[in-house]
């Protein structure tokens, strides 16, 4: 799990200057308080933690982290946004406000809509990408952002492969 850095008034003033982001994890850059909210409003219980603090202890690692290290954290909160087209609006809708904050004044944003998806769920791929884009159209609107969408293929998901290509095309 990636958290926002804080930026200092020192760091702003230094680092004061449009900037690009291109490679931003939609699902990988939700915020703590949001993750959590969400939680309680689903009752999926995040081990236990009911304030951001004990979230934040639960998910981020300080270790050196590998893949499977950080993929353990998402198995553990993807089910809280999984299948729910208003948190993953809101959480694209959040990204370009958090982005904007840190002056990035464009940013691309990837995901796999298939692992937003719940199985057999109403939500479909096509659906996630929707909810992104109206996320990041009305985050371009309030906060003056460029932000894109990338569709990602996941290695080793080969059944999602086609549905990607199709969703990539007519976007």
């Amino acid at each position: 799990m990636v958290n926002v850095p804080v930026v200092t008034e020192k760091t702003r003033k230094e680092l004061n200057f449009p900037k690009v982001e291109l490679h931003l994890h939609l699902d990988g850059s939700i915020r703590f308080s949001t993750l959590l909210e969400l939680s309680l409003k689903h009752g999926t219980p995040l081990k236990g933690a009911k304030t951001v603090e004990e979230l934040k202890k639960v998910l981020i690692t300080h270790e050196p982290a590998n893949l499977s290290k950080v993929l353990e954290a998402f198995d553990l909160f993807l089910p809280v946004v999984r299948g729910d087209k208003d948190a993953i609006e809101r959480i694209a809708y959040e990204m370009c406000e958090d982005q904007a904050a840190n002056g990035v004044i464009y940013f691309e944003g990837r995901y796999s809509p298939n692992l937003l998806c719940l199985p057999g769920g109403e939500l479909t791929p096509a659906g996630v990408v929707e909810a992104v884009k109206r996320g990041f159209d009305r985050g371009e609107a309030k906060f003056g952002v460029k932000a894109r969408s990338i569709v990602c293929c996941i290695r080793g998901l080969d059944q999602y492969a086609d549905d990607v290509l199709q969703l990539g095309e007519c976007r």
